[in-house]
C-alpha cells in the first residue's frame, strides 16, 4: 500500500509536467496559425524558428498523446503529394525554371499540414483553431480600417508606416477606393467560412455564445472590407458564397433558418452600404461598372482584363503542346509577365 502511494507521488507530477508541455505547444501552435493569418509573408526567419519548435513539439507530444489521422485523409493527402512529386520530376526533366521552387507549396507545406492535423485529435482542439480564424479575421479587417481611418479622419497615428511591412497602400479614386495589405487574403477566405459557421444550426455550430457574436462582428468587418477593397475576385466570391454554403448544408442534410439569416445578412449589408456612401463617398454604380469592366477581356484599353485573356490563351497553347502529362510544375508559357523573378507564377494558375 505504501509502495503504491510512493509510486503515485512520482507518477502524478510527471503527468502534470507532460500535460503542461503539451498545453504549451498547443498554445504555440495557435499563435503560429494566428501569425499566418495576420502577418503573412513577413518575419519569415522568426516564424521558421517557431515552426521548427512546433514540429519538435508535435514529435515530443506523440510520446504522451497518440498521434492519429483518419486513413481517408492520409490516403488522399499522400496521393496528392505523390502526384505533385511526379509533376515536379517532369518539370525537372524538362528544365522548367520553377520546378524545385514550387516544392514548398506542392510538397513541403502539405506534408507539414498533414503532420499537424494528426495532433488535432479532439473537437475542442479543432474548435480552438476555428476561433483563431475569427480573431485573425477581426484583426486583419481592423488593420485595413485603421489604414482608411488615418486618411479620412486625419488621425496622424503613423498607421501607414507601421503597416508598411505588410505592403500597406491606399488608392483614393472618385467614387471608389482601393487598398492593399498582404493579409487581405485572410478576410477573403474567411467570409465564406464565417457564413458557413453562422448558417449552421446553433446546436451544430462550433461557435456558440460570445464566440457566435464574435463571428457576426468578424463577418460585418469582412463585408465592410469587401466594399472598400476594390478587388473584383473578392466581390465575386462574396456574391457566390451564400448560395454555395446553403447548397452544401442542404446536400449534407442540414436544415437551417435561411430566411432569418438572410435578413440578418441584409441588415449588415445595408448598414455597411449606408456607412460607405456617407462616410467614404462610395459610388456603388461605379463599383458595379468597374466590376463588369473586369470581364471585358478583349478591351485593349483595360490592361488588367486584357492581360488575363493573354495569359489564358498562352496557357492553353502550352497545354496543347503537352496534353497528357503537361510540362511539369514550375513550367512557363510564352507570355509577358510583370514578375520576372517568378515567371512560372501566373495570375490564372488555376487554369
Amino acid at each position: 500500500m505504501l509502495s503504491d502511494q510512493l509510486n503515485n507521488r512520482i507518477i502524478i507530477p510527471g503527468r502534470k509536467a507532460s500535460q503542461r508541455v503539451v498545453r504549451l505547444f498547443g498554445w504555440l501552435g495557435l499563435f503560429f496559425f494566428f501569425l499566418m493569418l495576420v502577418l503573412p509573408t513577413t518575419y519569415q526567419m522568426a516564424r521558421g524558428i517557431l515552426l521548427a519548435i512546433l514540429l519538435l513539439g508535435v514529435i515530443v507530444r506523440s510520446f504522451y498523446v497518440r498521434w492519429r489521422l483518419h486513413k481517408t485523409i492520409v490516403f488522399w493527402g499522400m496521393f496528392t503529394i505523390t502526384a505533385s512529386m511526379m509533376f515536379i520530376s517532369i518539370g525537372v526533366i524538362k528544365n522548367a525554371p520553377g520546378a524545385l521552387n514550387v516544392m514548398t507549396v506542392y510538397v513541403i507545406w502539405p506534408m507539414v499540414f498533414l503532420f499537424f492535423m494528426g495532433s488535432l485529435s479532439t473537437y475542442e482542439k479543432m474548435h480552438a483553431l476555428l476561433k483563431v480564424i475569427i480573431v485573425g479575421t477581426i484583426i486583419a479587417a481592423l488593420m485595413a480600417m485603421s489604414l482608411l481611418a488615418e486618411y479620412f479622419f486625419n488621425m496622424n497615428l503613423g498607421i501607414a508606416s507601421l503597416l508598411e511591412v505588410q505592403g500597406a497602400a491606399l488608392g483614393i479614386h472618385d467614387g471608389f477606393l482601393e487598398f492593399r495589405l498582404y493579409n487581405m487574403n485572410t478576410v477573403i477566405y474567411a467570409l465564406p467560412f464565417l457564413l458557413a459557421i453562422l448558417f449552421m444550426p446553433y446546436p451544430l455550430s462550433p461557435c456558440k455564445g460570445a464566440w457566435r457574436n464574435a463571428a457576426w462582428i468578424a463577418l460585418a468587418l469582412a463585408v465592410l472590407t469587401l466594399v472598400i477593397s476594390g478587388r473584383r475576385g473578392f466581390w465575386l466570391i462574396a456574391a457566390m458564397s451564400p448560395f454555395i454554403v446553403i447548397g452544401l448544408l442542404w446536400l449534407g442534410g442540414v436544415r437551417t433558418h435561411v430566411t432569418k439569416l438572410i435578413v440578418k445578412l441584409g441588415v449588415i449589408l445595408g448598414i455597411v452600404s449606408i456607412m460607405s456612401v456617407f462616410l467614404l463617398d462610395i459610388d456603388f454604380h461605379l463599383i458595379w461598372t468597374d466590376f463588369i469592366d473586369g470581364f471585358e477581356f478583349s478591351n485593349v484599353d483595360n490592361p488588367s482584363a486584357f492581360r488575363r485573356q493573354e495569359q489564358l490563351l498562352h496557357l492553353l497553347d502550352g497545354w496543347a503542346q503537352n496534353p497528357l502529362l503537361g510540362a511539369g510544375h514550375g513550367a512557363t508559357a510564352d507570355v509577358g509577365l510583370i514578375d520576372r523573378l517568378q515567371p512560372w507564377a501566373y495570375e490564372l494558375s488555376y487554369v
